[in-house]
């Protein structure tokens, strides 16, 4: 998130995680890359963070949402340009609590699976139930979907994204 103290604060809550801000991981035996990005208020020109979201990401968790998808009509529209080029699997994001909710992308964005993972309300209560995503790993072409065993990764997206991989 954006407060000050969201980095130390994820080091010492979550002691067996990897913090993301401007960087990935690639998780194995899958070879599955998520991306980080740094906090950034949505913008209409160049953002040069966005630039940096490596081209085989499979996986972008962003603060805010691309223009268009579950964004309150509010998103990014520079970051949306983006994930248009690199075309990753999943975009995880939150900040418009009241946009919570699942959307696939069309045109340019088609192939690609929006999550608004915001829980919160007004007040800053919890509000919305997390969502749960499945990713098809027998199949890097295919955008995101339910699927059966033998191999599937089940992400949990909110309040944190997690990952949780099934061998059936």
């Amino acid at each position: 998130n954006h407060e000050q103290t969201s980095r130390l604060e994820a080091s010492r809550t979550l002691t067996n995680a990897t913090f993301l801000e401007q960087g990935s991981v690639t998780l194995q035996p899958w070879g599955l890359k998520v991306y980080g990005t740094q906090f950034c208020w949505p913008c209409k020109g160049i953002n040069p963070y966005w630039d940096q979201i490596e081209a085989d990401t499979d996986v972008l968790v962003t603060h805010g949402p691309a223009l268009g998808y579950v964004d309150g009509d509010v998103g990014c529209p520079a970051l949306l340009q983006q994930i248009q080029k690199v075309r990753p699997r999943l975009v995880v994001s939150g900040h418009i609590h009241g946009a919570h909710g699942l959307a696939d992308g069309k045109g340019r964005a088609s192939g690609t699976r929006f999550v608004n993972a915001a829980i919160c309300g007004t007040g800053y209560k919890a509000a919305w139930d997390p969502l749960v995503v499945q990713l098809d790993l027998s199949s890097p072409q295919l955008a995101p979907c339910s699927v059966a065993p033998p191999l599937h990764v089940g992400i949990w997206v909110a309040p944190v994204l997690s990952f949780c991989a099934i061998a059936g």
